[in-house]
């Protein structure tokens, strides 16, 4: 299996859901516990002995490029620019990094709070298969949500999935593989050219796993968190980074 050396992040969208505290910051730089959740993203890399970093900015993108500039200097990161994030979703973001088509890398959303050793564990896996996170947690409406076969297999991701059919929630944190990686920039492709701009990365995801290629789900099992709302913030600060934070020292 090749080794992984480089991550994508996506970090370009504008937060609206977070206000206040994504009115002067992107959402990458909301602080929890006094440090932004971009440190903690990438300082888990770095202990998995990953810094080779590119990520999708926008919204307030400086703001982003001054903060590695100043504490990651050590990494070698480079930036993606989505220009239309006020009118696209992360479909379009990812997208954008087409050079990684037919490569290996680990894709994290920028609004996780997570144990570092959740990144390990799917960097280690004895597989060849490309490998995503999921939350075997009961879902909401809001969640983006997955069904799975009897193997651990994704079949689909979506958010219309209705809770009670889900088996979990699609976690954003994911390691894939080439042909996957492939398929995926292309599938990306022509749904943005048919008119999804406003899509979500999952329903690629998804339609590529339909297409018989395929990508494993990985109980979560760390603490770990999406943060969308102010709620999702307190819980972050509260519950989850006490469980984690001695992993990052």
């Amino acid at each position: 299996m090749d080794q992984i050396k480089h991550a994508l992040i996506l970090a370009a969208g504008r937060g609206r859901r977070l206000m206040p505290y994504t009115a002067r910051r992107p959402k990458c730089l909301v602080e929890v516990g006094g440090r932004p959740l971009l440190f903690y993203q990438l300082r888990a890399l770095e202990l998995c002995g990953i810094t080779d970093v590119t990520i999708v900015a926008g919204y307030l993108q400086d703001r982003i490029r001054e903060y590695t500039r100043r504490y990651f200097s050590h990494f070698s990161i480079s930036f993606i620019i989505n220009d239309r994030y006020e009118t696209t979703n992360d479909i379009y973001s990812f997208a954008l990094a087409k050079d990684f088509a037919g490569e290996s890398f680990v894709q994290i959303d920028s609004d996780l709070l997570f144990h570092p050793g959740i990144l390990g564990n799917i960097l280690s896996a004895n597989t060849g298969d490309s490998l995503t996170y999921v939350s075997r947690a009961p879902c909401g409406d809001e969640e983006m949500k997955v069904i799975l076969d009897e193997n651990m297999f994704i079949k689909k991701i979506g958010k219309a999935i209705k809770p009670e059919d889900a088996h979990g929630e699609f976690m954003s944190i994911s390691l894939f593989r080439k042909p996957f990686s492939a398929r995926l920039f292309t599938v990306m492709d022509e749904m943005i050219k048919g008119g999804g701009e406003m899509r979500y990365s999952g329903e690629a995801m998804s339609k590529v796993c339909e297409e018989g290629l395929p990508l494993c789900a990985a109980d979560i099992q760390l603490p770990a968190i999406e943060i969308d709302f102010p709620e999702d913030l307190n819980n972050a600060t509260n519950v989850i980074l006490p469980k984690i934070i001695d992993a990052y020292k």
